[in-house]
């Protein structure tokens, strides 16, 4: 196994996020396999991660690049309170989630462009994928997908045709594993969503560096 499950777990002590526990090597689809497991009733706070995905996706099925150890690639699962309408809310406190715990390991002129992209300065870091699961009048689940560009450098997108410029933690002086950027993600994320990981999220304005823009998946 290529991520440190032991460390993980260590990492995510007091995290209502992050249990149980599904690591892969490698994986089709994290959103894909979370889904699969709320199907069969996952508990909230359920996490997939994988070392690599060969068929993510990202905003409107857009091809979600994800090499081997480059990036962090996961999913949770939440089992939110709320009617659909609340999907755009818990999109955006995820977004901001993701912002503030790049912001807190050094990334600097990290912001959210609504809805669900994450950029430090002009370049795309990060992206959020949120999939509901909308039962008669209320929200039986969301899949909420992550992906952060941890170690790509310039040359891994040279023969991509970007939507948006791309950058990485590495490329903006921050060197981050993936279990490092996983907890601290989460734990974010468990803050932003409140005090327990269904809680209601945070409204929109309570944070800032945000700005309207396309959603763009990441990377392309």
């Amino acid at each position: 196994m290529k991520i440190d499950r032991s460390l993980l777990e260590r990492l995510l002590t007091g995290c209502p996020l992050g249990r149980p526990l599904h690591l892969f090597d490698s994986l089709g689809s994290t959103s894909d396999e979370c889904k699969r497991l709320a199907e069969q009733g996952a508990p909230e706070g359920t996490l997939v991660l994988t070392w690599e995905q060969t068929q993510g996706r990202g905003q409107f099925e857009r091809t979600w690049l994800s090499p081997p150890g480059a990036g962090l690639y996961l999913s949770v699962l939440l089992r939110p309170e709320g009617p659909p309408s609340s999907t755009a809310a818990i999109s955006g406190a995820v977004a901001r989630s993701v912002a503030d715990a790049l912001r807190q390991a050094g990334v600097k002129a990290v912001r959210v462009a609504v809805p669900n992209d994450v950029l430090a300065g002009e370049r795309k870091i990060a992206g959020v994928l949120v999939e509901p699961r909308v039962g008669s009048r209320r929200i039986d689940f969301a899949v909420v997908g992550i992906g952060v560009n941890l170690g790509q450098s310039p040359g891994d997108w040279a023969a991509v045709e970007l939507r948006r410029p791309a950058t990485s933690c590495s490329m903006e002086g921050v060197r981050l594993t993936v279990e490092a950027a996983a907890a601290s993600i989460l734990k974010a994320l468990a803050a932003g969503l409140g005090s327990t990981a269904g809680g209601k999220p945070a409204q929109e304005g309570e944070s800032h560096d945000e700005q309207g823009t396309h959603p763009e998946h990441l990377g392309a």
